[in-house]
């Protein structure tokens, strides 16, 4: 500054922090997606059920639940590879993520299993968005694509608060409705006929 007080010099520095940024995007996308199929990962799909559930309980909501399994996965990756299961679970993500709304969540539950978390949504509109979902697993041209048999899935819901106040016993009934898909021969939707 001179004597009156006026600068007349400024020094500084600008640094380019991109690259960084960039960095911090990219472990906050690996901490919160399955790395194979780019949907969410099981640890944020169950903290963003969570906060639904709360949500739905602050704003007397229903939630739906829908938990599905591939039927008979381990026979695919026995029959043509993992690379090709690998494969199979990438193309479920893009066939139910082209379904879905955009207020919908869905994540990798594990293994060959997913969870569909529908805000606003009664058992009605669950049955049905999961059946189309069915369909479109079931009529994807398979053998076209990756040149492997059919695939189906199974599916299991529940509702907020009918089936469920909280997530263990929403994913339980869910679960427990999946298994009565499975035992009906598979490549169905069942609903939780199970009142909290």
């Amino acid at each position: 500054r001179n004597q009156l007080g006026e600068p007349q010099r400024m020094v500084g520095m600008v640094q380019n922090i991109t690259e960084r940024k960039n960095l911090e995007h990219r472990l906050q996308e690996m901490a919160s997606h399955d790395e194979l199929t780019g949907i969410m990962n099981r640890r944020e799909g169950d903290f963003i059920l969570e906060k639904q559930i709360d949500l739905s309980k602050r704003l007397d909501l229903q939630l739906g639940i829908c938990l599905f399994d591939l039927d008979h996965f381990k026979k695919i990756n026995d029959k043509y590879g993992h690379l090709t299961g690998d494969k199979v679970l990438k193309t479920i993500a893009i066939i139910v993520t082209a379904i879905i709304r955009k207020l919908d969540y869905f994540y990798r539950w594990g293994g060959e299993e997913f969870v569909l978390v529908l805000p606003d949504t009664s058992m009605d509109q669950l049955h049905i968005i999961s059946e189309k979902i069915r369909q479109a697993i079931e009529c994807y041209p398979w053998q076209e694509k990756l040149e492997i048999d059919a695939v189906t899935a199974s599916f299991g819901l529940a509702v907020y608060p009918q089936n469920g106040s909280n997530m263990q016993d929403l994913i339980l009934n869910a679960d427990a409705a999946m298994f009565q898909a499975k035992s009906s021969g598979r490549n169905c939707v069942s609903a939780t006929h199970v009142d909290m």
